[in-house]
């Protein structure tokens, strides 16, 4: 919220301070605002176990260090979402490579649900053929991964249901 420096020399003498469970001795506390391109993303927050425990040296030094922490979550989320989009080219160029390399749908379309779950990291999916005349879907392809829970991994191939049961409820 504020970009300036808190520094409460006496927590005691505050009456809406929360004092933390874990830090029961805490006396003075400074909170410095953790910055990155404008937007307060953090905060960087210190604790002394004596009254007026931390000074001005210290905001100084916790302003440099708070601008270093900005820049690592940055640079975390940067790469976290560059190996997002890496798997998901991996992923989109193994499908290509499945998909020209047979003809035999149910290879495809075991790849593709396998595929589907590893992008979005799903436990489990299911294509589904629907048949408007008998008013069924029948799942024609599926893959549970190894992390699918108990119910999860009883396998749905083949099985058909009525179009009111269909996952995204019927009559499409």
């Amino acid at each position: 919220r504020s970009r300036e420096v808190v520094m409460v020399e006496n927590v005691q003498e505050v009456e809406d301070w929360l004092p933390h469970p874990l830090l029961p001795d805490t006396r003075s506390e400074m909170a410095v605002p953790i910055i990155r391109e404008g937007k307060v993303i953090g905060v960087l927050d210190v604790q002394a176990d004596t009254i007026a425990g931390l000074d001005d040296g210290d905001a100084k030094v916790l302003r440099i260090l708070a601008g270093h922490i900005a820049v690592a979550i940055s640079n975390a989320r940067l790469f976290d979402k560059t190996q997002k989009r890496l798997r998901e080219q991996i992923i989109l160029r193994e499908t290509t490579d499945i998909l020209s390399s047979t003809l035999d749908i149910e290879t495809i379309l075991l790849h593709l649900t396998k595929q589907l779950c590893t992008a979005i990291d799903a436990t489990s999916a299911y294509i589904n053929e629907i048949d408007e005349k008998q008013g069924v879907y029948t799942v024609i392809a599926e893959y549970i991964s190894p992390n699918a829970c108990d119910e999860e991994k009883v396998s749905d191939l083949g099985e058909s249901y009525p179009m009111s049961s269909e996952p995204l409820g019927g009559n499409s």
